[in-house]
């Protein structure tokens, strides 16, 4: 058995119906020194049985059989308290996993000296995809030598630059050993803890962009149950937690920053969610002074799309609407860069829509480019199309992402700072002004 030894932890709550789709994509693994722990929680059906028939034949089976059902941070956290391994890794007992998962991401994060390694997760029905489409671009935006992570240098966007699915990580012994590190005891968000607090105490984080975990996503889920209440959303409990964490560090000013975004962007994944409402007020009524968010100092600290959501917050607006919010956001870029000279490319839907709003506004824009030399001389709300070769610009905004290469080399040298505003929007500030 060559390389280090790589515990896989898997909860197990009457997990029969595809346990052994499970037991045999772990099995089968093309790296072979593992310790594979399932802690059955308190099953009720064969389980444990399929189990003992598995490990009969192959002796990295270890299984633990809880009598109570306590969940899967509970289930987890056992299986923590077992492991021998250099890596550890924590998938779920109804899932598949590429068979090459552990064996290439061992190996890149040893190449690069890495102590944590990620890759991509998707959803499937009863079959596998492989052609996932990775959404991935906002992390290469953040990081600029992704898919190599320094945390010591991301720290004030390192909170979005890991997902809180535990199930795409291979965390070495140096971190998941450590007493600060565990799955909170709470119905639901429960991984959203140990996956921030693993990602914060790293020293480099290597991604393998690739898909390697399929999530199943009509399982009518039970494997991880418990028997209690989940209606209530536990997400702003389990940032409570990564805030106090956050505290204790030395120099954390950066981390909260990325901590602050994190809380707002997160809200607003549950936007249009039966729970959003009870969300909304937790954060805008206690959270919002406890975690120090009151302050307007901290606008300064948000993304232009965080600053939005972040004031309707303040003003108790819970009727968002995406599309608005998104048209705001890029307005409060534009606005920010103005004193510096911004022109805006592109009068299309996208371009024209924002345009509209800058003239609402005192706003100063110097340009207004299009490519199509039909709309040269047109002139729409207010502002004069013109054609880039006949003018100068400081600071250019491209509107239309699907052609910003393109223009982007159209523009060549005349213009040092050309921004996809697409993409500039969802930018955390880094202690340099815009």
């Amino acid at each position: 058995m060559d390389g280090d030894l790589v515990t896989i932890v898997i909860p197990a709550y009457n997990a029969e119906q595809f346990l052994c789709e499970n037991v045999e994509a772990v099995l089968n693994q093309t790296y072979k020194n593992m310790e594979i722990i399932y802690i059955c929680d308190g099953c009720t059906d064969h389980t444990v049985d399929i189990l003992r028939g598995y490990a009969k034949n192959d002796s990295r089976i270890i299984i633990r059989v809880e009598t109570e059902n306590r969940g899967a941070a509970a289930a987890r956290n056992v299986g923590i308290s077992m492991a021998k391994g250099e890596w550890i890794a924590f998938w779920d007992a109804d899932d598949l996993v590429e068979l090459n998962a552990i064996e290439e991401m061992v190996n890149a994060a040893v190449k690069e000296h890495a102590d944590l390694a990620c890759c991509y997760w998707e959803y499937f029905d009863d079959i596998p995809s492989t052609d996932s489409v990775l959404d991935d671009w906002i992390k290469k935006l953040y990081c600029s030598t992704y898919p190599v992570i320094n945390t010591e240098k991301e720290l004030h966007h390192i909170m979005q630059l890991v997902t809180t699915v535990p199930c795409t990580k291979l965390i070495h012994k140096s971190l998941y050993t450590k007493k600060d590190i565990f799955f909170q005891d709470i119905p639901n968000a429960n991984d959203v803890f140990f996956s921030k607090v693993v990602t914060i105490n790293s020293h480099k984080i290597i991604y393998v962009d690739k898909v390697f975990y399929h999530y199943r996503s009509n399982k009518g889920r039970h494997t991880l149950s418990t028997d209690r209440d989940t209606r209530k959303n536990y997400l702003f409990a389990a940032y409570d937690k990564i805030y106090e964490h956050i505290k204790l560090k030395k120099n954390n000013l950066l981390l909260v920053r990325s901590f602050y975004n994190d809380v707002i962007t997160n809200l607003n994944i549950y936007l249009g969610d039966p729970g959003y409402d009870v969300l909304f007020d937790s954060l805008r009524n206690v959270y919002l002074q406890k975690w120090g968010m009151q302050e307007n100092e901290i606008i300064g600290e948000l993304s232009s799309i965080n600053r939005v959501f972040y004031k309707n917050i303040i003003s108790g607006n819970k009727n968002i609407n995406l599309q608005e919010i998104y048209i705001q956001a890029k307005v409060e870029f534009v606005r920010n860069l103005s004193c510096k000279g911004c022109s805006v490319w592109g009068i299309g839907e996208i371009g024209s829509a924002l345009l509209k709003e800058i003239s609402k506004t005192d706003i100063n824009i110097q340009h207004v480019f299009d490519s199509a030399q039909d709309k040269w001389g047109k002139k729409i709300y207010g502002y004069v199309v013109e054609n880039f070769n006949n003018v100068q610009a400081d600071h250019i905004v491209i509107t239309t992402p699907q052609f910003f290469d393109e223009i982007v080399e159209r523009i060549g040298s005349n213009v040092s700072n050309i921004y996809n505003l697409e993409k500039q929007i969802w930018l955390i500030p880094d202690g340099l002004t815009v």
